[in-house]
């Protein structure tokens, strides 16, 4: 009977694909079953977990310490996880929409505690994890049998993205610290320079003091003759002031001179026509005196002839 039950079915093509899709889809259910359940954590680069970035940069040794951008960063670069980096509203928003299987939060104080990492009591890093349980049917298998493993990938990325961040910043302050380190260095060999500077200084300084002393020897001697020199120059200031007044005389002597000279001047001229009805008077004196003599000896003639008549 099932012989011919068999040969029935495939005589009915009809019949025989509806047994063969029976067959089938448990079969294949199986397959991803078993695919979920056997290695639930294999394949979670397609598994999506959004990351929400809240913190605030500080400053810490004078830089600028900005861990969770830096874990970020990491976490784009790392493909074991499907990333979704989004702001808190988006991601509240995709957790009810059952879009992300985790949400992780980066607190405000990230980076504030990351600073204490060096501290003898360094504060512990806080992170919030949210994971969606009703995501899918295969989600809450994996959610049901490697939640752990699941779980612990996830944070150890984190973690390793976290550390990463937080020694890539201390290395950048370390290089600022060397450089601060160096700068003193040179401060010091500036400081030992300037110390040797100043010795010249003290030695330039006492050479010059010889110097002053020296030229106090030599010019000693010469205090003396200071009160001469003094005398002197108050002789010759009298002696200006003397010649200035002299000066002053021979200007006045000058104009003098200069109105005799005018007067010497008209007087020639007077003298020049006095000298004509001179040289007329001269001449009648002349003749008169001719005459007198004339007349005297005519007198002495007559005198004579006188004489003998007396006599």
């Amino acid at each position: 009977m099932i012989k011919d039950e068999f040969k029935f079915i495939g005589k009915n093509k009809l019949i025989l694909v509806s047994v063969l899709v029976i067959i089938l889809i448990p079969f294949l259910y199986s397959i991803f079953f078993l695919k979920s359940v056997w290695d639930p954590y294999g394949d979670t680069q397609n598994l999506p977990v959004a990351v929400v970035n809240l913190d605030q940069p500080v400053t810490y040794q004078g830089k600028k310490l900005n861990v969770g951008e830096q874990t970020v960063n990491k976490l784009k670069n790392n493909k074991k996880l499907g990333w979704h980096f989004v702001s808190k509203a988006q991601a509240d928003r995709g957790m009810k929409a059952n879009k992300y299987y985790t949400v992780i939060t980066l607190p405000k104080d990230f980076s504030k505690n990351a600073a204490t990492i060096l501290d003898e009591h360094p504060r512990k890093m806080d992170l919030k994890y949210q994971t969606n349980d009703s995501l899918n049917y295969i989600g809450q298998v994996i959610s049901g049998i490697g939640l752990n493993a699941l779980n612990s990938e996830i944070r150890a990325n984190v973690t390793n993205a976290y550390a990463s961040a937080v020694f890539d910043q201390i290395k950048t302050i370390g290089k600022g610290m060397k450089n601060a380190a160096d700068a003193a260095t040179q401060i010091d060999e500036g400081q030992v320079k300037l110390d040797d500077g100043i010795d010249q200084y003290t030695v330039a300084v006492s050479q010059v003091n010889d110097g002053i002393q020296t030229m106090k020897v030599k010019v000693s001697p010469m205090s003396s003759q200071i009160p001469q020199l003094a005398s002197g120059a108050n002789q010759v200031a009298s002696g200006l002031q003397t010649l200035n007044g002299s000066t002053t005389q021979l200007a006045s002597g000058v104009g003098q001179l200069a109105n005799g000279s005018n007067q010497v001047t008209n007087g020639l001229g007077t003298l020049q026509s006095k000298t004509g009805t001179l040289s007329s008077g001269v001449g009648q004196l002349a003749s008169g005196s001719n005459q007198v003599t004339s007349g005297l000896g005519t007198l002495q003639s007559k005198t004579g002839t006188l004489s003998s008549g007396v006599g």
